[in-house]
């Protein structure tokens, strides 16, 4: 996470709708609903999300219902969910982890053309 801290922190037990706009790096634990842009984003266990996410890097153990457009990569770590697609330049997904839908990997060249 390159010495980034957090910017933006959405605790547990925590609703939030709408758009969710960060240059630094956002954690989210609660439940939220809408768009987020930001940095790196890191969606927690507890987590519960129904967003489309424009990241740069994004990392899943929770759950996320939305399409992700992430300029580098997107890690889904054992336990996390994603329903929905994913535009990146790389994706990991774990063992034990859940993901339905399309995947579209890109160099980040690619991205600028």
């Amino acid at each position: 996470m390159n010495g980034e801290k957090f910017e933006t922190i959405l605790g547990e037990g925590t609703t939030l709708n709408g758009e969710l706009i960060c240059d630094g790096m956002i954690r989210l634990d609660g439940k939220f609903a809408g768009n987020i842009i930001g940095s790196t984003i890191i969606i927690g266990k507890t987590a519960v999300i129904k967003a489309d996410v424009k990241c740069s890097n994004l990392i899943i153990y929770g759950k996320l219902d939305g399409n992700v457009e992430a300029k580098q990569g997107v890690e889904i770590q054992p336990g996390g969910e994603l329903r929905g697609d994913i535009r990146a330049s790389s994706s990991t997904i774990r063992e034990g982890a859940y993901f339905t839908g399309k995947c579209e990997l890109r160099s980040e060249e690619k991205e600028h053309q």
